[in-house]
This record gives C-alpha cells, sequence and structure tokens, in this order.
C-alpha cells in the first residue's frame, strides 16, 4: 500500500506542473474555444492515470521521480525535485528528523509512509462512499419522475434541469419550464450528453477521489466542471444569431434564479456560474481556421512537454532489463572481491529464492547476515531481523554496494601491518557467479594482481 501512495503521489507532482500551466493559459486564452480548454483539462487526466510516460528531451518535468520509492529505506532519506532550492529546504529535514537510527527499533519514515497510506484509504474511501449516498438519494428523490419524451424526465421535486447517469444519462426538468424556455433547456442537457460530459466528469470525479491529498487537483476538477458548462453553451448557440444568443442568455439568467443545490451530487450536472456563461455566450465568436489550426499545435506542444518524462543520463540502469535480470532460477550467488594494501577480502551474496538471503562481508567473520530481501526498481535491498539494511545497485549481473544507504559495516584488520578497514566499501562490486563454477569463489576471483 506504502508503495502505491508514493507512486500516486509521484503522478500527482508531474500532474501539478501541467495543472499550473493550464490555469494559465485558461486566464490568457478567455476568447478561445472553450473545447480546447476542455481538451487540456484531458491531459491532466491522462497524466494522472498513466503510471508511465515516454522520455523525451522536450519534457518540462523537472524530475520524472521526485520521491524514491525505496526512500524510507535510505539511510539519509531525501526527495529529488530536479529544483536545487526545493532540495536544499526538504533534504536537511528528512535526514534530521526521518533518517534510521542503528539502536532504534523502528523506522520513522516507515511509520510516517504507512499512516500517511492509511490517511489516504481513509479519504478516498469518504468521498467516493459520499458521492455513491448522494448519487442513491437523489435517485430515490426522482423515482416518481415521469416520462416527457425519450430520455427526458419532468419531476415536481426538482427547481432546475441537470442530467444525472452515467451509461444511461438522463435529463430530468422541474414542471414549471416554461414552453418558450424548453426548447433552449434541452438542448443545453443534450449538448451535454452528446459532448460524453457526464463520463468525463465521472472519471474527474475518481480521479479527485484518488488524488484527493493533493490541493491541485481539487483546483482542476472545480475549474474542469466550470469550463464543461461553457463549452456546453457554445455548442449550442454555435449556428444561433445575435437574438437568439440574448435569449438563450435570458433563459440562463431566468432558470439561474431556481437552481437548488443539485452539485451536492457530484454526478449530477447542474448550472454554475451563469454571470460568466452568459457573458461568453453574447461575446463568442466562432474562431477562424487558421487559430484553430495553432490551437489544436499548441495542445499537441504542451502534451510533448508534460505527458513526457526528462531523459535519464545513457548509462543509467534500466529497470525492466533489471527486472527480468532478477527473475532467474535460484540459487544465484554474487562474489566481490576487494583489495586492502594488497591483501585480499572476499565477500558475497546469495539469493536463495524469490524472498530469502545470506550475505557475509568477509571472510575473516563467521558471522553470516540472513532475511528477506526485496527489489524496488534498481535497487536491491536486503534486511535482516534485526533491522538492518543493505542496498545495493543492480545493474544487469553486477551488484554495487550503497554504503550511504546501509547499515554499518565491520572494519577488519586484514594484515598486522595494517589499520581495520570496513570489509566492503561503498562502490565495492558483487559480479554473478557461473553456476557450473563450484570454486569457492570462482575463477574470475583470483587472488592475483
Amino acid at each position: 500500500m506504502e508503495a502505491l501512495f508514493l507512486t500516486l503521489v509521484n503522478l500527482s507532482i508531474q500532474a501539478g506542473w501541467l495543472i499550473s500551466t493550464v490555469a494559465i493559459l485558461r486566464l490568457l486564452l478567455k476568447k478561445a474555444p472553450k473545447w480546447i480548454i476542455c481538451l487540456l483539462w484531458g491531459l491532466v487526466g491522462i497524466r494522472l492515470i498513466f503510471p508511465f510516460s515516454l522520455e523525451s528531451g522536450f519534457s518540462l518535468i523537472p524530475s520524472a521521480q521526485t520521491i524514491p520509492p525505496d526512500i524510507s529505506f535510505h539511510k539519509q532519506p531525501a526527495v529529488h525535485s530536479g529544483l536545487s532550492f526545493i532540495n536544499e529546504l526538504v533534504n536537511p529535514v528528512l535526514s534530521e528528523n526521518f533518517a534510521p537510527q542503528t539502536d532504534a527499533s523502528v523506522n520513522p519514515l516507515q511509520v510516517l509512509t504507512w499512516i500517511l497510506s492509511l490517511l489516504w484509504i481513509v479519504g478516498v474511501c469518504i468521498l467516493i462512499c459520499y458521492a455513491l449516498i448522494r448519487y442513491v438519494t437523489l435517485k430515490y428523490r426522482l423515482k416518481t419522475a415521469t416520462l416527457f419524451r425519450d430520455n427526458i424526465r419532468q419531476s415536481e421535486l426538482i427547481n432546475s434541469p441537470f442530467v444525472l447517469g452515467i451509461f444511461k444519462p438522463t435529463i430530468y426538468l422541474p414542471y414549471h419550464i416554461d414552453n418558450n424556455n424548453m426548447d433552449f433547456i434541452i438542448a443545453h442537457e443534450q449538448a451535454h450528453i452528446q459532448r460524453m460530459d457526464h463520463l468525463t466528469k465521472f472519471i474527474a470525479f475518481l480521479l479527485l477521489s484518488v488524488y484527493w491529498f493533493h490541493p491541485l487537483v481539487w483546483l482542476a476538477y472545480i475549474l474542469f466542471c466550470h469550463d464543461i458548462e461553457l463549452a456546453c453553451d457554445e455548442k449550442v448557440i454555435r449556428a444561433f444569431d445575435t437574438e437568439k444568443r440574448k435569449e438563450y442568455s435570458r433563459v440562463l439568467l431566468g432558470e439561474s434564479t431556481k437552481r437548488t443545490a443539485i452539485l451536492s451530487c457530484p454526478l449530477a450536472f447542474g448550472e454554475i456560474g451563469i454571470k460568466e456563461r452568459i457573458k461568453n455566450v453574447i461575446r463568442y465568436k466562432k474562431p477562424p481556421l487558421w487559430i484553430m489550426t495553432f490551437l489544436i499545435l499548441g495542445c499537441v506542444v504542451i502534451a510533448a512537454c508534460f505527458l513526457t518524462s526528462p531523459k535519464l543520463p545513457s548509462n543509467a540502469p534500466n529497470s525492466k532489463q533489471n527486472k527480468l535480470a532478477f527473475d532467474a532460477v535460484y540459487p544465484r550467488e554474487y562474489l566481490c572481491r576487494t583489495v586492502h594494501e594488497s591483501e585480499p577480502n572476499f565477500a558475497y551474496v546469495l539469493l536463495e529464492n524469490e524472498t530469502d538471503f545470506q550475505f557475509v562481508y568477509s571472510y575473516l567473520s563467521s558471522h553470516i547476515l540472513v532475511g528477506t530481501y526485496e527489489i524496488i526498481d534498481d535497487k536491491l535491498i536486503l534486511k535482516n531481523q534485526n533491522g538492518d539494511i543493505y542496498t545495493f545497485l543492480y545493474q544487469y549481473d553486477t551488484l554495487i554496494f550503497d554504503k550511504e544507504n546501509s547499515s554499518y559495516i565491520p572494519s577488519f584488520r586484514f594484515s598486522a601491518d595494517l589499520d581495520p578497514e570496513p570489509a566492503i566499501k561503498d562502490g565495492d562490486k558483487f559480479l554473478l557467479k557461473d553456476a557450473n563454477d563450484t570454486s569457492l569463489f570462482g575463477e574470475t576471483f583470483s587472488t592475483e594482481e
């Protein structure tokens, strides 16, 4: 659960850059067709839905992974936002307050991550339950609604028109609507259905429920609900002359005085922001083709900049290849030979099966560390029964020891005339032993220089 939560936090941070950009463009493109703005909000939805993205040199996302998924195992936990001033502000706090202590029985960052994950699940459940309760309650109130025609029903228990339903959307009208206004109102609600707004708003609310912890996602949801109303108005009035637009605006104003709190159900469409909607209707002009082409190309550029991740260095390990390499037969033994002033030291890591390991950091020690391991991205993390953690970066058939994110390694005197040194050091390599090699350390690990 903690890994899923951290993945969603990273996705929300990436989406936050896109949400901020769309919110700014929304102010700059007040005269642009509103469906273009809705298309930009659709890009935000794509960014929040898909946990992966292509690497691109055009990406404006500062960091593909701000919070490492294995941050709770780091000896010095740190974030990688891609912005130095944020790293310098946050990382000292993390290191000072959440670094694991060798004499502590629990890891404070693991506890915090677990608590935040639990709160996240509770928040998701509350929002989804709220929506379901409001939906069921509203459907119960409308069970006496009578059929007007097609998918349109009328009820005496509502004061304003709206659309309700996901897979079979229904238009609900109050009985008091004037016959002269009926065509405009029905046209507006049918435009919602034609634009598939009942589905997009449902998806938007699900995303809000999952990412409720991010304030910019709330902002995106509110602005999106507002913009789909404006886009719907534009669809209705596209072929109207000036007089018909004025009449349509009069109908909007008249119905706004009668509306109820139908928006308390997040899956229903009520009428919002009447003042801005009327202004938008009055000043609407169909843009020429060249402007539409320019705006669509702009959306493509924004997608290339914010739906992709920054390129990793060419020497960075490939996660998928590493994971495939780990999915091999067991046992797998990795051997290390280091030299201390011409005196060799031998160590090994043995992956007995998919969960258990043995780790010996020096042939001078009779102590064999045992426990369980897990693979997170490109790191192999060993954890023994005492809670000690040993981290290795995995590159194909090689393990590279990560001292900074590992527990204490004892020092040994490898010769009478040498000072004690750690058995293995940061960056020491453990190479995969050939399965057919029956020697203790393999021919590759000869003590000859």
